[in-house]
């Protein structure tokens, strides 16, 4: 499909005698109305045959989308050409591809789409687009296989912001990864797990509380800064309990004891307790 064919085919003719082959002949047609109908005509006739030339297709900006959702009505049997597809060098193919699989909805995409994330992540400034349509897809596919690839990109200020989104969309999966995300020391990953703990809210209670009693003085601080952005009244006994605890001896015990006062205050502004 190179070469754009000249001679107008006649796609309602085609399509009424299921003529698939030619069908797909047509879509190498100059024309792009011609690709188009062939596109939807193979896409509605659900035959295998259509799949290779749809996955084809997706490199052809004009009918992009349709050869997505053709490929979404053939459904399953397009999965794993569709996962093949994911290794190519034409980034528009690879694209709709990602789509497709994200609007199939098979278990069968998630390893190749996180392995996919894993490989776009080695250059994060160049892959950005692709990045954000993977996470898009993996959230849809609902595997928490993503979640940790998703942590791992909130230390970036690029795809940081879209993984912060992901993140709150997944909710209850993602809160004890996220706890012991903590430890690692970035405030810009931090910012963004203080709004994802918010977003979640009351679930996430209960796991903060049992880790600010933790050995790791930065998932405590972490936990408790959490605890002050959810605002939960629920937490406040907890929290000024653990800091009767704490013997004030190193400057970790200053910086813990002022992350539970801070916690403490936003919760009682937040639930108007004087």
């Amino acid at each position: 499909m190179g070469f754009f064919s000249s001679k107008e085919p006649d796609i309602v003719n085609l399509k009424t005698e299921k003529d698939i082959n030619g069908l797909i002949k047509a879509l190498g047609h100059r024309n792009v109305w011609v690709r188009r109908e062939a596109a939807i005509a193979l896409g509605e006739s659900g035959d295998m045959r259509a799949i290779e030339p749809l996955v084809m297709s997706l490199g052809d900006f004009s009918i992009n989308h349709t050869a997505i959702e053709s490929l979404v009505k053939i459904g399953l049997p397009a999965v794993i050409p569709l996962t093949e597809a994911l290794g190519g060098n034409d980034e528009l193919t690879m694209m709709g591809a990602i789509k497709a699989l994200s609007m199939i909805g098979d278990w069968r995409a998630v390893e190749p789409l996180v392995s996919l994330l894993l490989f776009l992540l080695d250059d994060r400034v160049k892959n950005i687009r692709a990045i954000t349509e993977v996470i898009d897809a993996l959230v849809l596919l609902n595997d928490e296989r993503v979640i940790e690839p998703l942590i791992n990109l909130l230390d970036d200020d690029g795809p940081g912001d879209h993984a912060e989104q992901a993140l709150i969309k997944i909710g209850e999966p993602a809160i004890i990864p996220l706890i012991f995300a903590f430890h690692r020391e970035s405030v810009i990953a931090w910012s963004h797990m203080y709004r994802i703990f918010a977003s979640i809210g009351q679930p996430a209670v209960l796991p903060l509380l049992e880790a600010i009693a933790c050995d790791d003085i930065n998932i405590r601080i972490g936990a408790a800064t959490s605890l002050g952005y959810i605002g939960d009244i629920s937490a406040l006994e907890p929290l000024l309990r653990r800091y009767e605890q704490i013997k004030m001896d190193t400057f970790d015990d200053f910086l813990e004891t002022s992350a539970i006062v801070k916690a403490v205050e936003n919760i009682r502004l937040q639930s108007k307790i004087n």
